[in-house]
């Protein structure tokens, strides 16, 4: 089933804040004193999946903290899509829950989602 929020064409949010982002791969500079993304979510505050045939979509409670310290008062969302350049790109999303009382709430404000994109390859 597909997530409520994206069940109508009428209820994609769009503009130029929105994924696909075009990156300019080409023009991207390495930065070697990066250190390494590390991200772990508790399994057990996993609250629903859902699978719309082409992705999928996992929603956890992060409302006591246990999955992420960097996240304190964020919900965590993440989704996998298929591309055609990478098997994957990974999309874990966190909104704003200290602002916003609901991700219907905070995916319309420029402060309301903090998203990170990870494209894979097997």
């Amino acid at each position: 089933a597909v997530h409520p929020l994206w069940q109508s064409p009428l209820t994609i949010p769009g503009g130029t804040r929105q994924s696909p982002i075009n990156i300019q791969w080409r023009d991207s500079v390495y930065d070697p004193f990066l250190k390494p993304l590390k991200i772990s979510y508790d399994p057990t505050t996993c609250l629903h999946i859902w699978n719309n045939g082409y992705s999928f979509l996992v929603e956890f409670d992060d409302s006591t903290d246990r999955s992420s310290k960097q996240n304190s008062g964020k919900k965590n969302v993440f989704n996998v899509l298929i591309s055609p350049l990478f098997l994957f790109q990974l999309h874990l999303v966190h909104w704003n829950a200290v602002e916003y009382p609901s991700f219907e709430e905070a995916v319309m404000e420029g402060n309301g989602l903090a998203v990170i994109g990870v494209f894979l390859k097997v």
